[in-house]
C-alpha cells in the first residue's frame, strides 16, 4: 500500500489581506491538481478559518485556534502575508513566550512559532507594497491605523542588520494576482526539492528533506489526536459526542510515589526525593511513564484505558492543554521529555489478538513474531491512519511510544474447531522476548490489565516497573466532578457540584464507589437527573441503565423494559456467544454489526410474542444504536457498549434472567 504524504500548509495573516488568504486556499487546491505532485501526495490548508477547532467558552479565540489547530511550527509550509496591519497583540499569560515578544500579536507569534520550530518548517513571508487605503473604521481611529503600520514596518525592518543587508528574505507583491502566481511558484519549488534525488533544495530545510520519510506522521497525530479526545457523556441526550470531550472531562491519574532510591544516581536521588515531597499522595501517572516502561493493573473502571487515550492525545497535542477549572496544586501534569516526539501507537488487545494467528501448538513467541503481527495488524487495520511501514520506521529507530492495552481481555485459550490456540501465552511471551531490546533501543512501553490478568510469574518475566493506580482523592473527585458537569451543563455546573458534594458528605456507604471514575461518572448522572444517589452498586448500575433509558425513550415503561432485555441478550451474546454449547473464549469488547444483528436474530426467535418478526433485526439493532446511550456505534461497522462494566451488569441480568 502506497503511503499517503499530507504536505500541511499553514496560512497566517492579519485581516487586512482577506483577498489573499481566499487566493491562497484555492492555490493550495490547485496546486493539488497539478502533474507535478507525485501520486499519493496532498497538499492541506491550515488557518483559523478552514480548520475546524472547538470554540471552548473558557478560552480566548486565539487561545481556542492554538489549541485546536495545528500550529504552525508542526507544519510542512507556513505563509504568512502582510500589508497594513501587524496583527491583534494577545492577551498576557494567554500564549507560550517566544522571539515574538512580551506582548506579540497573533500573526507574530505564529511566525516566530515557525521559525523557532525544530525542524523548521518553509516560511514564506508576503508583503503588499501598494500604498495603503484606510476604511472607514481605521479612518475613526487614525492613531490605532499609524500603530499597526509601524508595527509591519518594524518587523519588517528585522530582517536587516545594522549594515541594510538582509537576514531573513521575503517577497514583496503587488496586488492579489501577483500574490497568487509567486505562492504557486513556492509551492511547485517545495515539491521539486522533496522529489529532487540530488537532496535538499535551494533554500530546503531539515524538514523539508525529510518529509518523504517523516519519522512520525502530522496527519497521523491530528487523526489520533481528533479520535481519542472524542467522548460521549453518559446519560446525556446528545446527537454525537463531545469533539474535544477527554481534555475537558480528564482528571490526573495518580500512583504510589517512588520511595526505594537508595540506588540511584545522585541527581536523580534528589529529582526523585523533589517529587515524593511535591506529591505526598502519589505522583502522576504520566510522569513516571516519562521516566520508565511501566506495567498498571487496576480494577475496573479506575481508568487505565482512559490514560492510555490520554497518553496518546498529549503526545499528538505536544503538550497539556489549559482548562477553565485548573488543577489542584501538587497534582499538575506537564508533558515529560521522554514522551515528546515520539510514535504513539495505542493498540486495544481486545481487538488486536484476534489477528495474531498464534497458531496449533502453545509454543512460546519471539519478538519477531509479535512484531510481525503488529504489522500484519497495522497493514489490515490501518489505526487512525497509522501504517506498518511508518511503524516498522520507528521501530528501527527506537522511537515508539507502545500502549498496550488490555491483556486481562486476551483469552487464555481458543478451541475453533479441532484448533486450540493460547493468545494470552503468545502475547505475554512475545513480549517478554521484544522487551529485552526494546527497553534497550530506548522504546516506552505501557501494558495495561485487570489485576488478574497476569500472574506473578508472569509480571516477572516481563520485567516492567509495576505501578498501581491509586483511588480518586477528594481533591481530585471534586476536580472530576466540577469538570465532568463543566462538560454537561456549563450554565449550572457549580450548582450540580456543590449539590453532589453535599449528597456525598452525607452518604458514608458511598465512599467505596466515589474513589473509581467510572462509578463517580455514574454518580453524576444519576445527581443531575433526580438529585438522589442510589444505596449500593447494585443500585447504581440499575438506576442509572433506568435512567439512561428514560431520558431515551419517553413511552411505556413496557417499551424501556423491551429496550432493556435487548440490551441484556446482546451483552450475553457478547459475552457467551450464540451457541451456548461453544462459548467465545473471552468476552468481545466491540461486536460486528452482522454479528449483533444475529445475536437479535436469535433473541427474537426464543421470545416471537413481544420481538415479532426476526427480519426486523435491523430496525431494533439501529434503535439501540441511535437512541439506548448505552450501546454506542463505533464506525460504520461496529458497536459497544459505553463502558464494559454495562455490558458485565447486562450480560449477568440476561443469565439470570434466563435461568
Amino acid at each position: 500500500m502506497k503511503e499517503e504524504r499530507v504536505i500541511q500548509v499553514f496560512v497566517g495573516s492579519p485581516g487586512d489581506v482577506a483577498e489573499e488568504r481566499e487566493r491562497a486556499f484555492s492555490v493550495i487546491e490547485n496546486v493539488n491538481k497539478d502533474r507535478l505532485l507525485p501520486p499519493g501526495w496532498r497538499f492541506e490548508a491550515v488557518g483559523w478559518d478552514r480548520t475546524h477547532y472547538p470554540k471552548l467558552a473558557w478560552l480566548s479565540p486565539q487561545e481556542a485556534i492554538t489549541e485546536g489547530i495545528p500550529r504552525p511550527g508542526g507544519c510542512d509550509i507556513a505563509v504568512f502575508v502582510f500589508w497594513k496591519r501587524i496583527g491583534t497583540p494577545l492577551p498576557p499569560d494567554s500564549f507560550e513566550p517566544n522571539g515574538a515578544g512580551d506582548r506579540p500579536t497573533g500573526s507574530l507569534w505564529e511566525y516566530h512559532d515557525a521559525m523557532g520550530a525544530e525542524p523548521r518548517p518553509w516560511a514564506l513571508v508576503y508583503h503588499r507594497t501598494t500604498a495603503p487605503t484606510m476604511t472607514d473604521r481605521e479612518l475613526a481611529d487614525p492613531i490605532a491605523f499609524a500603530e499597526q503600520l509601524k508595527g509591519v514596518q518594524d518587523f519588517l525592518a528585522g530582517f536587516q542588520d545594522e549594515q541594510q543587508r538582509f537576514r531573513n528574505d521575503h517577497y514583496a507583491y503587488s496586488d492579489p494576482d501577483d500574490f497568487a502566481r509567486h505562492l504557486e511558484q513556492d509551492l511547485k519549488a517545495f515539491i521539486k526539492a522533496q522529489t529532487d534525488k540530488s537532496g535538499r533544495g535551494k533554500g530546503g530545510s531539515d524538514r523539508a528533506t525529510a518529509a518523504p520519510t517523516e519519522r512520525v506522521p502530522r496527519a497521523y497525530l491530528q487523526r489520533l489526536k481528533a479520535q481519542v479526545a472524542r467522548v460521549e457523556l453518559l446519560g446525556l441526550d446528545l446527537k454525537e459526542s463531545i469533539t474535544n470531550g477527554l481534555p475537558q472531562i480528564y482528571v490526573p491519574a495518580m500512583v504510589t510515589a517512588t520511595r526505594d532510591i537508595s540506588d540511584r544516581p545522585d541527581a536523580d536521588y534528589q529529582a526523585v526525593r523533589r517529587e515524593i515531597e511535591r506529591h505526598p499522595n502519589g505522583v502522576p501517572l504520566l510522569h513516571r511513564l516519562g521516566e520508565h516502561s511501566l506495567y498498571v493493573p487496576g480494577a475496573p473502571g479506575s481508568g487505565k484505558s482512559t490514560f492510555c487515550q490520554w497518553v496518546a492525545y498529549l503526545v499528538a497535542h505536544g503538550g497539556v492543554p489549559a482548562h477553565e477549572i485548573p488543577t489542584p496544586e501538587g497534582f499538575e501534569e506537564w508533558l515529560p521529555e521522554g514522551l515528546r516526539g515520539r510514535l504513539p501507537v495505542l493498540i486495544r488487545l481486545c481487538d488486536f489478538w484476534g489477528h495474531m494467528a498464534c497458531g496449533r501448538d502453545a509454543g512460546d513467541w519471539s519478538q519477531r513474531q509479535l512484531e510481525a503481527a503488529v504489522s500484519g495488524w497495522l497493514t489490515k487495520k490501518e489505526p487512525f491512519g497509522l501504517t506498518a511501514a511508518v511503524f516498522q520506521r520507528n521501530l528501527a529507530e527506537g522511537n515508539l511510544l507502545l500502549l498496550l492495552d488490555g491483556v486481562d481481555e486476551v483469552p487464555e485459550v481458543d478451541e475453533d474447531g479441532a484448533q486450540t490456540t493460547y493468545p494470552r501465552r503468545a502475547l505475554l511471551s512475545g513480549l517478554t522476548d521484544a522487551l529485552l531490546q526494546w527497553l534497550e533501543q530506548n522504546h516506552r512501553v505501557l501494558v495495561t490489565s485487570r489485576p488478574y490478568g497476569l500472574g506473578a510469574a508472569e509480571r516477572a518475566r516481563l520485567g516492567l516497573e509495576e505501578v498501581g493506580l491509586l483511588p480518586l482523592d477528594e481533591e481530585l473527585q471534586r476536580l472530576f466532578v466540577a469538570r465532568w458537569y463543566a462538560a454537561a451543563d456549563h450554565a449550572h455546573w457549580q450548582t450540580y457540584a456543590e449539590g453532589l458534594a453535599e449528597e456525598l458528605r452525607n452518604r458514608p456507604e458511598l465512599q467505596e464507589l466515589k474513589v473509581n471514575p467510572l462509578l463517580l461518572t455514574a454518580l453524576c448522572v444519576k445527581f443531575k437527573e433526580g438529585k438522589r444517589l442510589p444505596q449500593d452498586l447494585f443500585h447504581l448500575y440499575d438506576s442509572v441503565v433506568n435512567q439512561v433509558l428514560y431520558n431515551r425513550f419517553r413511552g411505556s415503561d413496557r417499551e424501556r423494559s423491551r429496550v432493556r432485555w435487548r440490551l441484556e441478550a446482546v451483552a450475553l451474546g457478547m459475552h457467551l456467544g450464540i451457541d451456548r454449547a461453544r462459548p467465545r473464549p473471552a468476552p468481545l469488547a466491540s461486536v460486528e454489526r452482522d454479528e449483533l444483528d444475529r445475536i437479535l436474530a436469535a433473541y427474537a426467535k426464543l421470545n416471537p410474542s413481544t420481538e415479532g418478526d426476526a427480519e426486523q433485526v435491523a430496525a431494533r439493532r439501529d434503535e439501540l444504536l441511535e437512541r439506548s446511550g448505552l450501546l454506542l456505534p463505533r464506525g460504520e461497522r461496529t458497536a459497544e457498549f459505553y463502558h464494559q462494566d454495562f455490558r458485565d451488569y447486562l450480560a449477568a441480568e440476561r443469565w439470570a434472567r434466563e435461568g
